[in-house]
């Protein structure tokens, strides 16, 4: 009786053995082959997706938990996802890392906005010089208005007319000429700033996406 009591006992603990080491062996297989995945920052600028893995691994792209495309992780361990189109930083994207006998590894990322900082700096100070420039144009014309609009009179003995003739040095054509002339330049200086205006919204409309 005592030795089949020992026997059971022996078989249990040979049971639990075998079970321990079984699983130590899948804990240091996942261990040892443990697969690496690091993406690069992605803005809703870029037209690629880049980053590093396991050399010689496969790197898939989901876009909302779709598979949209797969790269092989070159031989120093870089990959680069070509994209047909920019992503809005509004969805859900995930990159997955699969190498045979290796466990896969998945890891999500952001998309954010690129703020285009670098394209809307410089377009803003043009737009400060050439607004400068119509506030002083625009400051004569306010000034020389109302002898503008009393030239128009056309009763050259009007008090009002008289006013205007003398205010203009007793040149009305010339002043003419030269009110013609600011106000010609104030439309100029807008046309070049509309387009520059258009431009930055352009920029901003492209950071929101």
């Amino acid at each position: 009786m005592m030795t089949k009591k020992l026997t059971f006992i022996l078989g249990i603990g040979a049971m639990f053995s075998l079970a321990f080491t079984t699983t130590n062996v899948s804990a240091n297989l996942y261990s040892i082959n443990r697969l690496k995945l690091k993406v690069k920052p992605v803005n809703n600028a870029q037209t690629k997706i880049v980053g590093t893995a396991t050399k010689n691994s496969t790197v898939s792209f989901y876009q909302d938990g779709d598979l949209k495309s797969k790269v092989q992780v070159s031989g120093n361990g870089h990959f680069t996802i070509p994209l047909k189109y920019t992503l809005s930083h509004i969805g859900s994207y995930r990159l997955t890392v699969t190498k045979f006998n290796y466990k896969p590894v998945s890891q999500s990322f952001k998309v954010t906005m690129y703020p285009y900082t670098a394209q809307i700096k410089p377009l803003q100070a043009q737009i400060n010089t050439l607004q400068q420039q119509l506030n002083t144009i625009q400051s004569q014309l306010s000034s020389m208005q109302s002898i503008a609009d009393g030239l128009t009179n056309n009763d050259t003995s009007s008090q009002a007319y008289q006013r205007a003739f003398t205010a203009a040095g007793s040149n009305p054509q010339a002043f003419q000429a030269n009110y013609l002339s600011l106000e010609q330049q104030a439309i100029n200086l807008q046309n070049q700033i509309a387009p520059l205006q258009a431009q930055i919204e352009h920029y901003q409309d492209l950071s929101n996406q």
